[in-house]
């Protein structure tokens, strides 16, 4: 396993698998684009990523601790805010990723995963 700042430096090989968690409710829109692009080249053909985070339904006021959590990010840090589960797929799926799903579960986290 290998824990790395995503922006701080390229992957230094080809994965599986790729967990990343609590990230791009930091992050721009362009800058998630850009990340998920990266992540796809560095995942192996079959590889699987997954994506932590807190995953908006589409009206952006729920759950509602992401839609207070996306206003707490715009004044922290600018750029921040919670995403859809839309927004994500449009990552994912513009990189190359297929197979695109939610994983919903009880808690405001969910989890999406695509398969290159």
């Amino acid at each position: 396993m290998l824990d790395t700042d995503v922006d701080e430096r390229e992957l230094p090989s080809i994965y599986d698998f790729i967990w990343i968690s609590n990230v791009i409710h930091s992050r721009s829109f362009n800058a998630n684009r850009a990340l998920f692009e990266r992540l796809y080249r560095r995942t192996q053909a079959g590889g699987e990523i997954a994506v932590h985070d807190i995953i908006m339904e589409e009206d952006r006021t729920q759950p509602a601790s992401g839609a207070v959590f996306s206003v707490h990010m715009l004044l922290s840090n600018g750029v921040g805010r919670c995403y859809t589960y839309h927004d994500v797929h449009t990552w994912l799926t513009g990189a190359g990723f297929r197979d695109v799903r939610w994983v919903r579960d009880e808690s405001d986290y969910s989890i999406v995963t695509g398969r290159r």
